[in-house]
């Protein structure tokens, strides 16, 4: 089937992480909810196996311009090139003729675009429009992504104070100033991403303090509703420009769960290891003293 030449929607992707985007609304309930739904924060290192829920073999991380060389190093540990299916959750599952699986989280993702190996490398390498709202104590910054390329940005830096240690007023006197300090964060964070966001419909990628990004989303979510917001939420130090382009290459990769193969249902076992013997050993020899 021929690839589309355009991406998708934002809001018809997976959001990262084999679920689909949700809308800003969704991501702050899921947020203050907690239970079930809080793993919004969490749902980056909960891939699940390809039957659901077993815990891979190992994981990892490839950049997007690195997928090629993955596959290829992966068709070579694993017996030839893998095969392309889908796992229980629509995400990529690649099979190994040696029976090892990798399931691959694309941040983007459409069914109809690729159905070969090397169809969803392309798909993966093509530049995916999305954004990057980065919140932290420390700062915000915004950003319009082609890809792993940042286009146009906006930071700024801020100072949260930490808590304090102090009972009393005290304690009341710097939460309140604790609280206005984040709410002057969350106010710039938002005033930026509308300014950047408004009349887009961009999947969002969101990074840095949870509750922080919490009040941000819902800020956003008053001034540009509807926008998808992806599941995974990138773990990044206080927003710098620099920090940006880490982010945009980071937001875009493939995160992948590799499941080594099983042995075969009623296959013979292997011939048990011989028991290891002690082999006698003679003492040392005792130094005499000198005299």
């Amino acid at each position: 089937m021929p690839a589309p030449s355009r991406s998708p929607a934002p809001d018809s992707s997976s959001g990262g992480d084999g679920q689909p985007a949700t809308g800003l609304a969704e991501y702050v309930q899921r947020v203050d909810g907690g239970g079930a739904g809080e793993p919004a924060a969490r749902a980056d290192t909960d891939l699940g196996g390809p039957g659901g829920g077993a815990a891979p073999s190992r994981r990892a991380t490839v950049p997007a311009s690195r997928t090629a060389g993955w596959v290829e190093r992966f068709s070579a540990g694993h017996g030839g090139p893998p095969a392309l299916h889908r796992d229980p959750r629509g995400r990529p599952l690649l099979l190994a003729p040696d029976g090892t699986t990798a399931v691959c989280d694309l941040l983007v993702d459409d069914t109809d675009a690729y159905d070969d190996v090397p169809g969803l490398v392309a798909w993966v390498q093509r530049p995916h429009p999305h954004a990057l709202v980065l919140v932290r104590r420390g700062g915000w910054a915004v950003a319009l992504v082609e890809g792993t390329r940042v286009d146009a940005s906006r930071v700024g830096t801020r100072y949260v104070q930490g808590r304090t240690k102090a009972g009393g007023w005290s304690q009341q006197r710097y939460a309140r100033r604790r609280a206005q300090q984040a709410d002057t964060v969350v106010g710039a964070a938002v005033a930026a991403a509308t300014e950047m966001l408004r009349g887009q419909r961009r999947l969002v990628v969101t990074g840095g303090d949870r509750l922080l990004l919490r009040d941000t989303l819902a800020g956003l979510a008053r001034t540009v509703p509807g926008l998808p917001v992806a599941t995974r939420r990138l773990d990044v130090p206080d927003p710098r420009r620099r920090v940006l382009d880490e982010a945009a290459v980071a937001a875009s990769a493939v995160r992948v769960a590799v499941y080594d193969a099983l042995p075969f249902p009623g296959s013979a076992p292997g011939p048990a290891p011989e028991p290891a013997t002690e082999q006698a050993t003679e003492p040392a020899p005792r130094l005499a003293p000198e005299p």
